[in-house]
């Protein structure tokens, strides 16, 4: 099979020192980037591997990186040792009543503990076997207006399932749609099931996207040890809120070379245009 070629991509974000919110430019003289490429090239193996995974979960394990994906073909995880450029595989069970149908997130807490989600709502906890060790019915947690929000899918918005190890609890993105607002809820494992749930700020720059961005008016989430870090493919801002002490962050991205706003879609109903906003310009990910 051709070499399989894995991109990392490492996103610095400073945050500024001050609580309150920025509103001016910063000075042209901004500290650089540096974004480092290293193409890793798998031989060929007898496991079936992808070209391209689209979702994927990363782990260290002993001073080894591990990129766990799902490999949808087989309908099993691919496991992939990029020191030794070798691949095993995990085979999720397809039939009988611990079926795992297509799979919608994935959070990798260590070999053989595997989170993973699917599109009957449900979580899984697997182990290196695939034996599912714990299953979690994620509807048991929503309200009857409730829409759970756990996607990979990079043109439209990302919100990914999250595992934190030190809090034991597992994190998913909500939307309420009758307030049109976004919650993050989190289940304690280790507390009979206890919920807290976090309230995402609305955009700043964009407090209405309910009319005119056709797919792309819910949120990029992602968590960063206690925080939750998140932004709106519409705008360039960035938005962090602490779980721990309720601090909310607001940083103002803004850019000289491209506008921090996607303009709105002014024809409805035509799936073509709809399409072609969607793409053109790309949303702020």
């Amino acid at each position: 099979m051709s070499s399989l070629k894995i991109l990392f991509l490492m996103l610095c974000m400073t945050l500024v020192s001050c609580t309150g919110q920025r509103t001016g430019k910063e000075d042209d003289n901004n500290d650089g980037v540096t974004i480092e490429v290293e193409e890793i090239k798998f031989p060929p193996q007898d496991i079936l591997q992808l070209k391209s995974y689209y979702m994927s979960s990363s782990v260290h394990v002993d001073s080894t990186d591990y990129l766990i994906g799902y490999n949808y073909r087989s309908h099993s995880l691919d496991c992939m040792n990029l020191k030794s450029k070798s691949v095993t595989q995990i085979i999720l069970p397809g039939d009988g009543p611990d079926a795992i149908v297509r799979l919608s997130g994935i959070y990798v807490q260590s070999l053989d503990s595997v989170w993973i989600s699917d599109e009957s709502e449900r979580a899984f906890l697997i182990d290196s076997a695939g034996t599912i060790k714990r299953t979690i019915d994620l509807k048991k947690y929503l309200e009857e207006q409730e829409q759970l929000l756990i996607n990979t899918n990079y043109a439209m918005f990302t919100s990914h399932l999250f595992y934190s190890s030190p809090r034991h609890s597992l994190m998913f993105l909500v939307k309420n749609t009758a307030s049109d607002t976004f919650i993050v809820k989190e289940i304690f494992m280790d507390k009979d099931d206890k919920m807290a749930t976090y309230r995402l700020s609305p955009s700043k720059i964009i407090p209405d996207m309910s009319k005119g961005y056709a797919y792309i008016n819910f949120p990029n989430v992602n968590f960063v040890g206690e925080n939750i870090v998140y932004n709106y493919p519409v705008e360039s801002s960035i938005y962090t809120l602490n779980m721990r002490t309720n601090e909310r962050k607001y940083i103002l991205a803004d850019s000289r070379y491209t506008s921090n706003i996607i303009e709105k879609c002014t024809t409805t109903g035509d799936y073509a245009t709809l399409e072609k906003h969607w793409l053109d310009p790309p949303p702020f990910l």
